[in-house]
């Protein structure tokens, strides 16, 4: 890919990007912790217009700014207009905003994207630590059975906490392309055992010791990768989601294996089985849900915390099918383009996906956004 000319134009571009991301990202972020609770007058629904004012930005840039043709502008007011009204349907809109924003960000350098996510989100994650400690924010503490005591510091749940941590320790080693220093390891060491201390979420610390573990062993994953084709890896994410998509359906409670799996992923199986009993639709459906922090002790809980069973029961059997589409462009491009910290990336997002909800959320998934991008950074060279 040629190197990006930085033209007027094109930093005028990037800066209108870099603050579409930043006011999406801050919005989506702080709509799931607990300053729209206590702090007054800082309601979700400004949070979520500052979420939209970002998405605003980001269509200017992609209407009037890039030099688009009016076949790829006329293709993206169709497509987001389809995301819309499909989001609109499920009362969530975070894969549209998710998709202006990836448009918005085609042929920019991903490594910017990268280290605005990374600033930002570590900035939030301090700061409401910090409003915690102050006793300014409630936190939100659960007790799992036996007594251990989980915090949210500042965030809606324990898990969503871990999973901010999760997804910035995967976007900081594609970052650095998953070569770090004895120091960087050690503090990502301290980091994964920290966040099991004090949320005691056991998936996430298993996620995060993934990470760590393909982070040692990247030199021979390379290798491993160089040896499979595109197909191959393509074949290896479809049966990945479609194994995922069967445990869910075809949970039998009765069955001890199934019992015990389902009790280690915290009852996700059940009510993933819920949401895929009810009938699949062409363009989604709302689900009332009763949990992530919102629970009502009045009535009975219910969540799906699953994003794969979340696209295909509540937002359509079309954007799932247009989401298995993408899945296979990104592996076949990561494949093909040799950018193979990416392509972990994608993989440790995806594993994720499957046991949380917050595959479309920006404050936590990054790595849809090298859909478009120019990844040169992140090439692996032949030798």
């Amino acid at each position: 890919m040629a190197q990006l000319e930085l033209t007027p134009k094109a930093n005028w571009g990037r800066k209108i990007l870099l603050v579409a991301l930043g006011l999406a990202l801050l919005g989506n972020y702080l709509r799931g912790t607990q300053l729209p609770v206590d702090v007054s007058g800082l309601s979700p629904l400004i949070l979520f217009r500052i979420s939209q004012l970002g998405v605003g930005l980001a269509t200017i840039k992609i209407l009037f700014i890039d030099a688009n043709s009016w076949r790829f502008k006329a293709g993206f007011l169709a497509m987001s207009l389809f995301l819309y009204y499909v989001g609109s349907n499920a009362h969530l809109l975070d894969i549209f905003f998710y998709f202006v924003i990836l448009v918005a960000a085609k042929d920019e350098d991903y490594r910017w994207l990268l280290r605005c996510y990374l600033i930002e989100v570590a900035v939030i994650m301090l700061s409401l630590a910090l409003l915690t400690f102050g006793g300014i924010l409630n936190d939100m503490t659960m007790v799992r059975p036996g007594g251990t005591l989980r915090m949210s510091f500042g965030s809606v749940t324990p898990s969503d906490f871990a999973a901010h941590v999760f997804h910035w320790l995967v976007a900081y080693f594609c970052y650095r392309n998953f070569k770090l220093s004895w120091i960087e390891y050690l503090v990502s060491l301290v980091a994964t055992w920290g966040v099991f201390r004090f949320t005691g979420t056991r998936l996430d610390l298993i996620l995060m010791a993934v990470t760590l573990v393909l982070a040692v062993s990247y030199p021979k994953l390379k290798k491993l990768i160089n040896y499979l084709d595109g197909w191959s890896l393509g074949a290896i994410m479809l049966v990945y989601l479609g194994f995922n998509l069967a445990m869910n359906y075809l949970f039998t409670p009765e069955w001890t294996w199934f019992r015990r799996v389902d009790e280690l992923l915290s009852h996700r199986l059940t009510y993933g089985q819920l949401a895929l009993q009810k009938p699949l639709t062409l363009f989604g459906r709302y689900f009332r849900e009763n949990g992530n922090g919102k629970f009502n002790p009045h009535q009975p809980y219910f969540f799906i915390d699953s994003s794969f069973v979340r696209l295909l029961a509540m937002q359509g059997i079309l954007l799932f099918t247009c989401f298995v589409i993408m899945l296979i462009f990104l592996v076949w491009r990561f494949k093909a383009e040799r950018t193979y910290s990416l392509l972990l990336g994608l993989g440790l997002v995806l594993l994720s996906a499957a046991i949380d909800h917050h595959l479309w959320e920006l404050s936590y998934n990054f790595i849809f956004l090298a859909s478009l991008t120019d990844n040169q950074h992140f090439i692996v060279k032949r030798k």
